[in-house]
């Protein structure tokens, strides 16, 4: 819906434009990129207006973002005719990384962690001075970041181009996962619970308590349990008094 619809009130389309769009937070670390998102966001809208963008902006803005540009957000209410655009100037001015900081990003550039490799790559890309291009210390500082393994195998290749290179090790990183997770399996279809499982299904026998019956050599179980107590007795039993020489038990 735009906002100069001459079919609508115009407090009725400045709502109805107001709540069409979804801005995240202002990236501080990316300035540049989070106007590109906001400027798409303000097109599909049809938001022409620098005061209604100025409005959508700064309710995007974190309390240390508005102190540090304080001033222009002031002035610009009162009496500037550009708002946004004056407010997009300072906070990317205020906000873009110089050249030395993106190189120091890159150098101190955290490992690789749980991403995959090609988004380690992107991440470190991202951070390069645009004149820049990624040689062998870039591609040596993204090496670092992998896992000793990988990293040797890596080395060992020649890659045309840094994502040739992010590619490759994904391969090897999902190989690499694949490998942690086949002994898991290995242990689960071992354990104690499904090896008796399986004893049941494959009909083997299942072991169970035992019952009364012959004890071999020796006492019986009836005597061997409980003595001079019981009458019962199952021969062969070697407990002495229980029975006569003819065999039968006495009373």
């Amino acid at each position: 819906m735009s906002e100069d619809d001459g079919n609508l009130s115009a407090p009725a389309a400045h709502y109805i434009t107001k709540v069409a769009v979804k801005l995240p937070d202002f990236w501080s670390d990316d300035p540049d990129l989070w106007f590109i998102h906001a400027e798409s966001a303000f097109r599909n809208a049809q938001i022409t207006q620098s005061r209604t963008k100025f409005d959508h902006v700064l309710q995007k803005l974190l309390q240390n973002i508005m102190v540090s540009v304080c001033g222009l957000i002031l002035s610009s209410s009162a009496t500037s005719s550009t708002p946004y655009e004056d407010l997009k100037e300072k906070l990317v001015a205020s906000y873009t990384l110089s050249r030395w900081q993106r190189v120091s990003k890159v150098i101190h550039h955290p490992a690789l962690g749980d991403r995959r490799p090609t988004a380690l790559m992107d991440a470190m890309l991202a951070l390069l001075p645009e004149d820049e291009v990624p040689g062998s210390l870039f591609l040596g500082l993204f090496l670092e970041r992998l896992p000793v393994e990988m990293r040797d195998h890596l080395v060992a290749k020649d890659f045309k181009n840094p994502s040739e290179m992010a590619l490759h090790a994904d391969k090897l990183w999902d190989a690499r996962r694949a490998q942690a997770v086949d002994p898991l399996l290995a242990a689960a279809s071992t354990s104690p619970s499904r090896a008796r499982g399986r004893e049941r299904s494959d009909g083997s026998p299942v072991r169970r308590s035992q019952t009364p019956g012959p004890a071999g050599a020796g006492e019986c179980y009836f005597h061997k349990w409980f003595g001079n107590s019981v009458n019962n007795c199952r021969p062969p039993c070697s407990f002495q008094g229980n029975s006569r020489a003819d065999g039968r038990r006495r009373n």
